[in-house]
């Protein structure tokens, strides 16, 4: 391959030769911003992740999540619901970051450039694909351990509680290296085709959003004046009044007929009346740019969160499936694989099973990820800019 098609494909991949400057690549800021956005997403998460995963165990007693977390208030309290959180809080930021890393990765290859603008619904999709397929790799053994750490009885400090750690030395231990992986062809399953439709519908609401705030500007804009001129009309009088008086005070000790007052006078009032528009013009247009950065945000924390949703709801049963089998180790389960684990849970609760807390796992995929692309795309524009 030529050195300049080389070169171009390294700086479109992020990884192009930076030493002895500041500036970092692409790929190092996907990976930076999809870190501390994945920890903003699980602090805003973990209590309903918990209540999901205890809603869809087999032999679960509830049928709601409101349910759920009345057994575990009577039994735990309320520091059961962040049960494992410490774990997730790097574990998933590392997932975060690979993922945010391989779409971006992806992305650049298939456009040829590193303009995000340049990116259509259907190279968003196959990117999105790829990157749930990559993330796999490490999304599987860390559920399996949160899955099991969530679903202990003890808290920290009891007997019988096992941290982390213990809980992974303990899967190995019983099960070998390839027990972290225990469901690992559903849990791929679930992510390829999921986070193609993340990525996609994040870009379609993005899009639309962002195209009916700017319809909308006019008339917001038209709204705010309106109720400046009723707010400036409500308090003329007093003004005009105050007007007047200052006007006949100065009037009356004034000196008539100078003219070298006169043309004082009517420089300085002109070069005062340049300076208050210049800064009047200044103060719109940082008004304006923080109504602009804040409507966007909304726009990216809606469309995050929808996206999170949808992705979710389209895979539930897959999940469900999932988290029964990693739940626990396969000598004890009763599950010997996905088809026979979803088989074997319908026959024996009917097929609503496979939607059992689908409601939490929704709200909860509204709320993580509509921090997480807001926190993503936050950082990567600072990024950008520095």
């Amino acid at each position: 391959m030529e050195p300049a098609k080389v070169a171009q494909t390294a700086e479109l991949i992020g990884v192009e030769d930076n030493v002895g400057t500041w500036s970092i690549g692409h790929a190092t800021k996907d990976f930076l911003a999809g870190a501390a956005s994945g920890m903003v997403g699980i602090a805003a998460g973990q209590p309903l992740d918990t209540l999901r995963v205890r809603l869809q165990q087999r032999g679960c007693q509830q049928n709601s999540v409101s349910g759920v977390w009345k057994d575990m208030a009577r039994a735990e309290g309320v520091r059961g619901l962040f049960r494992g959180m410490s774990y997730p809080i790097y574990t998933t930021a590392l997932q975060n970051a690979v993922t945010f890393q391989a779409q971006g990765v992806a992305s650049r290859l298939l456009t040829g450039s590193s303009d995000k603008s340049a990116v259509s619904w259907q190279v968003s999709c196959i990117a999105g694909m790829f990157a749930g397929a990559v993330q796999t790799c490490i999304s599987c053994p860390v559920e399996l351990l949160k899955i099991r750490l969530q679903l202990q009885q003890a808290l920290p400090g009891m007997a019988g509680y096992v941290g982390p750690w213990g809980m992974l030395r303990r899967v190995v231990a019983q099960e070998g290296v390839l027990g972290l992986f225990r469901g690992f062809a559903v849990t791929l399953a679930r992510d390829t085709p999921s986070y193609g439709l993340y990525f996609l519908t994040y870009h379609w609401m993005v899009a639309g959003l962002s195209y009916a705030v700017k319809e909308l500007q006019p008339a917001l804009s038209l709204s705010r004046e309106a109720l400046a001129a009723a707010a400036a009309a409500h308090h003329q009088p007093a003004a005009a009044f105050a007007d007047s008086w200052d006007s006949s005070s100065s009037s009356s000790s004034s000196w008539e007929g100078s003219s070298v007052g006169s043309s004082f006078g009517s420089e300085h009032n002109s070069s005062s009346s340049d300076g208050a528009e210049a800064a009047q013009h200044n103060q719109q247009q940082q008004q304006q740019q923080q109504e602009e950065g804040a409507s966007q945000l909304l726009v990216q924390f809606v469309a995050g969160g929808v996206a999170g949703a949808l992705a979710w709801a389209s895979v539930y049963p897959l999940d469900v499936v999932k988290s029964r089998m990693q739940s626990q180790p396969r000598h004890l389960s009763p599950y010997h694989s996905a088809w026979q684990c979803a088989a074997s849970s319908i026959k024996e609760e009917g097929r609503g099973v496979l939607a059992k807390g689908l409601g939490a796992t929704m709200g909860r995929g509204f709320i993580v990820n509509a921090a997480i692309f807001a926190s993503f795309e936050t950082l990567s524009k600072a990024m950008a800019a520095a």
